[in-house]
């Protein structure tokens, strides 16, 4: 037990001061280079056009290009990554049962 704690203890430590690290690049990063939304990258020319005549409107329409970027970048490279990382772990789960059962009598 005491070596789950000590392995848990660093992880944690380590994952915490890394996305520390991370949030302070992200800040540093956002204030030399403020993000692509605001020059109006994420939209169509007709939308911003549209903006600037009605100021009340608030819309957010995004373009094609936008829209794939950000979800890929967002949400499906994350996502494939997870899936793949679980998958892994399951085959390695799955082989370290089957050779248990080898070595020790077993009623999977």
């Amino acid at each position: 037990m005491c070596d789950i704690f000590n392995s848990n203890d660093v992880l944690f430590s380590t994952a915490s001061l890394l996305h520390i690290c991370c949030i302070s690049l992200d800040r540093y990063l956002a204030i030399l280079h403020p993000i692509p939304i605001q020059f109006g990258w994420y939209t169509t020319s007709d939308h911003l056009e549209q903006l600037r005549n009605n100021t009340e409107q608030c819309e957010f329409v995004v373009s094609k290009v936008y829209c794939a970027i950000s979800s890929s970048i967002s949400f499906w490279i994350p996502c494939i990554i997870i899936l793949f990382t679980y998958m892994r772990i399951l085959i390695y789960l799955i082989i370290f049962l089957l050779l248990s059962c080898l070595v020790l009598p077993c009623s999977v």
